[in-house]
């Protein structure tokens, strides 16, 4: 009796106990769960560049929190709170001191689309010689007069209402505020459930890959954000000196086209010779098309300098990244995320790298960690 006892026991204990999946089902598993993700990527994508902005938001601040935390030993909470009342009371107080002087710099733009139109006349009126032959292209004005008129009479009233219509975009700024406070909050947290997610025996991988990531987006925020006061310095600097007016607006420009790695130097210095064509120098005394000229070749020897010397030292040294990879990633990142596609080429394909990297050590049973293993003491044998 004892024994068929014992017997229908472990019975109904195996029939209670959860079966293991085979590889065959783990494999559609993953794969189903690959798909269902894409599908939801792909339903919400209107709204990803709204939650990576938030990321992108909180991990910048980030920093910032654990500092306070630590040296005054606030709650998570708590420092996140601070940390965005100081921001905002910075924003404030930058606002109060920079858009006013902004405002007077747009309002002393005066822009006459007849006298553009005009310079563009005489311009074209001029006979062009070469050698032997002489060319007038008079008429090919009288084709294009009446469409400029129209193209520049929309074009400069609607660049200056874009200036002023961010306003609109309030709703939207307020919800990426709000993501990334919450994000910081519970920045600790989702860092562990994600540490959770990985088998034991790969998160000491999983840490050292964490690291050298966080590493590299760190270093390209730094680079690129003195990149941007310097080159936007230089070209502030240079457009006053050359006696352009509105520096100060050509300068924010440039520092802020900055940001987009290799492209931004070039329309900056597409705008530059732009206003100097139609507004000339306050004191060098040359025409227009000749100062155009000029602060053309300038932009060209700046931006082969910011090229070949600021580029190289302060974010290409950091991200480690070859000139031809970067352009490359820029148009991969356009065609598939658009503006931040371009702006986050650069780490995204450095921390792709890591994760190559290290999945080719894995494939070829080779140490994917060589610095690190050479970085921790050796034992001491007694």
């Amino acid at each position: 009796m004892m024994a068929i006892g014992d017997t229908q026991n472990r019975g109904s204990e195996d029939e209670r106990a959860s079966p293991p999946w085979s590889t065959t089902t783990k494999v559609v598993v993953v794969v189903l769960i690959l798909l269902a993700l894409g599908a939801i990527v792909y339903s919400f994508r209107e709204a990803l560049p709204l939650l990576i902005i938030a990321f992108l938001i909180a991990y910048l601040l980030a920093p910032v929190v654990g500092f306070l935390q630590r040296r005054l030993r606030l709650p998570r909470t708590a420092a996140v709170a601070l940390v965005y009342l100081a921001l905002f009371a910075l924003i404030g107080t930058g606002s109060a001191i920079v858009v006013p002087l902004v405002g007077r710099e747009l309002q002393s733009i005066e822009v006459d689309v007849q006298e553009i139109a005009d310079s563009i006349a005489d311009f074209i009126a001029r006979p062009v010689t070469i050698g032997n032959y002489t060319f007038e292209l008079g008429w090919l004005y009288d084709q294009i007069s009446g469409p400029l008129e129209e193209l520049l009479s929309a074009l400069v009233p609607g660049t200056l209402f874009f200036l002023f219509g961010v306003a609109e975009s309030v709703v939207w700024v307020i919800i990426v505020t709000v993501l990334s406070f919450y994000l910081l909050t519970d920045a600790q947290r989702i860092g562990a459930w994600l540490e959770s997610l990985v088998p034991p025996g790969y998160r000491y991988d999983f840490g050292i890959m964490r690291r050298q990531i966080d590493h590299t987006w760190q270093a390209f925020f730094r680079a690129q954000l003195l990149q941007c006061l310097v080159y936007g310095g230089l070209v502030g600097a240079i457009t006053g000196t050359l006696g352009m007016r509105h520096a100060l607006i050509l300068g924010l420009i440039a520092a802020l086209l900055e940001v987009v790695p290799r492209v931004g130097h070039t329309i900056a210095a597409i705008i530059c010779t732009f206003f100097a064509f139609f507004a000339g120098s306050s004191y060098l005394p040359l025409s227009n098309f000749w100062f155009a000229l000029v602060v053309l070749a300038v932009f060209l020897v700046l931006n082969e300098i910011d090229t070949l010397y600021i580029l190289p030292n302060i974010v290409g040294r950091e991200v480690h990244l070859p000139p031809v990879v970067i352009i490359v990633g820029i148009i991969i990142g356009a065609s598939l995320a658009g503006i931040l596609g371009i702006l986050l080429a650069a780490p995204i394909i450095s921390s792709l790298r890591v994760l190559g990297r290290y999945t080719y050590c894995k494939l070829l049973d080779l140490p994917p960690w060589p610095e690190e293993e050479e970085q921790q003491p050796e034992e001491v044998v007694e």
